[in-house]
């Protein structure tokens, strides 16, 4: 046992390639530094030892008068600890640590969206129903610049293609995340939405309700324009999912939507 604690406790080649290079540091001794520190950085390294090792590598860069090289090394050292604050450094290094410092996380963002909608059936509702027309409109957050938690209502009207109907409407909530980048002066967002649906069909003889799960994946695309206002359109194909003897088991309807976005 003793033993085994022994080869887990002892150093491994990487870490006491870097204790060495340190060392040769200490005694101004540069070439040594920088052969020993490649040594380390070419082994296994725990990510506290690397930051380390980059460090290091920076104050080598700078005592070389290697500025690009020192930037890279700082810039791999965030790359493992953002948020590292290194004290005790020369001034030129602490001046690099603070200008390539990773900027903070951006504050969560409001969004928002007005639309006309048009409305797609297929199958067996759209035998018995004409495409729709209605509206919708979702708030929402955008985290950390990419993703998208958002809320949506939706109404739409459907004129009937049977004599025994004489309309039909569809209200429905739902809420689902997804992803958001940017492309230029635009920005794409896709993801999933859940959420319920009451179907009303108004009958000759009687009114019929149901309700159903509603499962979307919408795709969206806004040009902020003027202070995150801008026009959008956003397509979000969606699937009901009805228990009832007269209807589809699974209705399919295909929204097309165009309208105003708030959001950058």
């Amino acid at each position: 046992m003793i033993a085994l604690l022994i080869v887990l406790l002892a150093p491994t080649p990487a870490d006491a390639a870097l204790d060495a290079a340190v060392q040769c540091y200490a005694d101004l001794d540069y070439a040594c530094a920088e052969a020993r520190l490649a040594e380390a950085l070419a082994g296994e390294l725990s990510p506290e030892r690397e930051v380390q090792a980059r460090l290091h590598e920076a104050l080598l860069a700078l005592a070389w008068r290697d500025e690009p090289r020192a930037r890279r090394a700082v810039r791999a050292l965030y790359a493992i600890d953002p948020q590292h604050r290194a004290e005790g450094v020369p001034p030129q290094l602490a001046r690099l640590l603070e200008e390539e410092r990773p900027p903070p996380p951006p504050p969560p963002r409001l969004l928002a969206r007005a639309d006309f909608r048009a409305s797609f059936l297929f199958g067996q509702d759209a035998d018995r129903w004409s495409d729709g027309l209605g509206v919708e409109g979702g708030v929402g957050l955008l985290l950390f610049d990419a993703l998208v938690l958002e809320a949506a209502a939706t109404w739409s009207d459907h004129a009937p293609k049977v004599f025994s109907l004489r309309g039909l409407t569809l209200w429905s909530v739902a809420a689902g995340a997804g992803l958001r980048a940017r492309l230029g002066p635009l920005r794409l967002s896709g993801g999933l939405n859940m959420g319920l649906a009451h179907i009303g069909a108004d009958g000759v003889l009687i009114d019929q309700d149901d309700y159903a799960v509603l499962i979307e994946a919408p795709f969206d695309l806004h040009w902020p324009l003027l202070a995150g206002f801008g026009p959008g359109v956003r397509v979000a194909p969606r699937l009901l999912l009805v228990d009832d003897a007269d209807r589809a088991a699974a209705s399919y309807i295909l929204p097309v939507m165009i309208g105003l976005r708030y959001g950058d």
